[in-house]
């Protein structure tokens, strides 16, 4: 959590002063007061009966409990309720010092004030980040002209300047004009600048922010700045709301020079059970725009996130996760993170599902609108999705498994949302029991054979003169399949290593796996509109999946000597699929780059590629993994590709590497080669003072940066600095833009000049 300015406690100086006892004592009810001092003085004044004016001086001590006061000298009437200090006067406590040339202070009141005024004050609140300022607890250190206790918890500093840096030269202070202090609430300064190394480099008129205990408190945010290449000169402000303990909200005004006017809100809340919630909203009033040669229409545009996971009564749940937008182009204008740049479907979803007794049920709607260029959407989804299951359960004291799922939904399919006569939305029930049956339960071998009858119904059918349209005609499609799975014989063996560096013994273990899976014929197949697998089923057919695994353990040398345990460093998978209807093979989703569309899929060979996965874990800092998928059928790599984490000391570097290619003959393979690398590579020192990080993202095929990020900061004791530079290549509907950010971290203040919110929340103070 970003730490905050806690300059408010120098109030409690004036809060914690002790009212005067008697007139011949400076300081009242103190349990232990001690005063010291060269030189006292009591003396009648002249025309005032009863009145005395009291002086001491010369190394003044005035010791009251834990407070103590210095001066030259202190001097007081006992006909009125003030006491002054003067000369090199300080004031201190176990928190607090104040150093003042004089200071006025009422016994009854206890306002007061200090003239020509240094001090400081330890902030008592949680740690700042490991990674922030040498791991130290910054002091607060503060100067001015007057300090003045206003009111019973307010105070006012003015002509003054405020910092946590406590080098005998500051790199950084907050000027202001007036600083009116609440302690535990909130700061308002008036005519704030912010100077690094003396050189003004930031101004606001007004300035509120909070300053709480526990870090959440209403107030204005620091605004946030920056530039980009597209919408030029950023200007971002907000308001953060503390509802409560267990709930948030922040209203955010964004200024876009280029491009017009934003809004936004997010609201969050966490409570018990697991159940919370963070909602945001953005709004851009887009007005028109030429950005290089593309000419931006005046619209407003809007997005809404939204990822909510909530308890609700009788073990019931609702979650929903939304990436809805209404314009691809305000959504690569306005986010930077890649993927959202790169989505061009907008998503909103909810459920609630839970359990009565041994069934569950659920209950769902989502919607998803996919963008083409500048052409209207086209949206997919289910207004209403019920689904309603029994585990398997054994039938009586039997070995034999019933289960059953049951799915009804009205499913949304409309090729245009700007045309309602492209609607062919249609509801559909799909109810599938099933029975299992263990044949093998052997240590060494699994078999289970598994046997369901499918009925599924849909309100339309496939009209064959257009694929793109329906006919008002119900169809149903009645489906039988059996399958068996074969799991063994698994074959191990161990490998004793005495001498090995690397491990005290390696087990090797073969597991084959065969499948067998016979579909009844399917005759109006071609009357089915295919949206999902369950549309494109096929029937008629018997299908072999059969593949083996190879695992290798390692029982690795623990350091202090003691046994080591047993960790599994590789997993090689290979399967492959053989079915008797080509176009089975064709619409198997199983096997990554077998078919690009399966409802167009023809099936021009009975077995899908051979498909090969291998994960590698020889150390706990090294992990890599690797796929490829051979088409045995055109004879060619289909697709592949490799990634690899490495975590060594300092150095955290991440790579990935995928390539899906044209095979000549295909008809159902790609036309163009898609050839990608995304490189990762980040330092951060065990100081943590200096670091950084690059990432790449490269399209191999068109020589092509789609991103390039770069970050670098440094953190000392009371401040830090970062850089963030970003590239995207052109390719997303728009040119290229580049955004460059700095951004400073004041110890007790925050990060607040992030243009970019690159480094994660530029809420300035929360």
């Amino acid at each position: 959590m970003i730490r905050r300015l806690g300059l408010a406690g120098a109030g409690l100086v004036l809060a914690c002063w002790p009212s005067v006892a008697s007139a011949q004592q400076p300081l009242g009810n103190c349990k232990n007061l001690q005063i010291n001092n060269t030189y006292s003085q009591k003396d009648p004044v002249e025309g005032k009966p009863g009145v005395e004016h009291n002086l001491i001086s010369g190394n003044v001590e005035i010791v009251c409990d834990d407070t103590s006061l210095y001066a030259d000298e202190v001097e007081w009437w006992s006909d009125n309720d003030w006491v002054y200090a003067r000369g090199h006067v300080l004031l201190q406590e176990p928190t607090i010092r104040i150093n003042a040339d004089s200071a006025r202070l009422n016994k009854k009141t206890h306002l007061g004030t200090f003239n020509q005024v240094v001090g400081s004050i330890r902030v008592h609140e949680q740690k700042p980040p490991s990674d922030q300022f040498g791991a130290e607890e910054p002091d607060v250190l503060f100067s001015g002209i007057t300090l003045e206790k206003i009111g019973l918890r307010t105070y006012r500093l003015s002509d003054g300047a405020i910092t946590t840096c406590t080098q005998p030269t500051p790199r950084w202070n907050m000027g202001s004009t007036v600083a009116v202090i609440t302690p535990g609430e909130h700061v308002l300064m008036t005519n704030m600048v912010l100077r690094v190394k003396d050189v003004p480099v930031f101004y606001i008129p007004v300035i509120f922010y909070p300053i709480t205990k526990e870090g959440r408190s209403t107030g204005f945010l620091m605004p946030t700045y920056g530039s980009s290449s597209l919408t030029g000169f950023e200007l971002n402000n907000a308001f953060f709301w503390a509802i409560d303990r267990s709930q948030d909200a922040t209203f955010t005004e964004d200024w876009y020079k280029k491009t017009g006017q934003g809004y936004g809100s997010e609201y969050r809340y966490a409570l018990p059970q697991g159940s919370n919630g963070d909602v945001q909203l953005s709004l851009v009033d887009q007005h028109a725009a030429l950005i290089g040669t593309d000419e931006l229409p005046a619209e407003d545009t809007y997005s809404v996130r939204a990822n909510i996971s909530q308890a609700l009564p009788d073990n019931f749940r609702f979650v929903s996760q939304t990436n809805y937008f209404s314009s691809v182009t305000g959504q690569q204008l306005y986010q930077q993170n890649l993927a959202d740049l790169a989505s061009s479907t907008s998503t909103v979803s909810a459920q609630v599902s839970g359990g009565i007794g041994r069934y569950r049920i659920s209950f769902q709607a989502d919607q998803s609108d996919f963008f083409s260029g500048t052409s209207p959407a086209q949206r997919s989804g289910h207004l209403a999705l019920i689904n309603f299951s029994l585990p398997d359960t054994p039938i009586g004291h039997t070995q034999i498994y019933f289960g059953l799922t049951d799915e009804t939904m009205y499913r949304l399919d409309q090729s245009n949302v700007s045309d309602p006569t492209t609607n062919e939305n249609l509801w559909r029930t799909d109810f599938l029991p099933t029975v299992r049956v263990p044949v093998s339960s052997l240590p060494f071998l699994n078999i289970t054979t598994t046997g369901s009858w499918r009925l599924t119904t849909w309100s339309k059918a496939q009209d064959p003169n257009n694929l793109a349209q329906a006919l008002p005609t119900p169809v149903w499609r009645e489906l039988f399949e059996v399958q068996m799975k074969i799991d063994g014989p698994t074959f191990s063996r161990v490998f004793q290593t005495p001498t090995s560096g690397y491990a005290e013994k390696l087990k090797h273990v073969f597991e084959p796996i065969v499948t067998f899976d016979w579909k009844s014929p399917i005759n109006n197949r071609n009357d089915i509109i295919q949206q999902d697998a369950t549309d494109y089923l096929v029937g008629g057919s018997t299908s072999v999946t059969y593949g083996f695994t190879n695992h290798i353990l390692a029982r690795r040398k623990s350091k202090d000597g003691s046994p080591g345990q047993s960790s599994e460093i590789l997993n090689v998978q290979l399967s492959q699929t053989y079915a008797t209807n080509p176009l089975a093979t064709a619409v198997d989703s199983q096997f990554t780059g077998s078919t690009v569309n399966p409802t167009l899929a023809t099936g021009v060979s009975n077995f899908t590629p051979v498909a090969l996965n291998a994960t590698a874990t020889p150390t706990d800092k090294l992990n890599g993994q690797f796929f490829l998928n051979y088409d045995t059928h055109f004879h060619g790599i289909a697709s592949l590709g490799a990634s690899t984490k490495l975590t060594q000391g300092t150095i955290q570097m991440s790579a990935g590497w995928s390539k899906t290619n044209v095979i000549d003959g295909n008809p159902q393979g790609f036309e163009l080669p898609v050839e990608a690398l995304n490189l990762t590579t980040t330092v951060k020192p065990a100081d943590k003072h200096v670091g950084g990080s690059y990432q790449i993202n490269w399209d191999i095929v068109n020589h092509a940066i789609v991103q390039q990020r770069v970050l670098v900061y440094y953190n000392s004791q009371c401040c830090g600095i970062s850089f963030d530079y970003q590239e995207l290549g052109a390719g997303f509907g728009l040119q290229a833009n580049r955004r460059f950010g700095i951004s400073i971290t004041l110890a007790g203040l925050g990060s607040f000049s992030n243009p970019m919110g690159s480094m994660g929340d530029n809420s300035a103070i929360r």
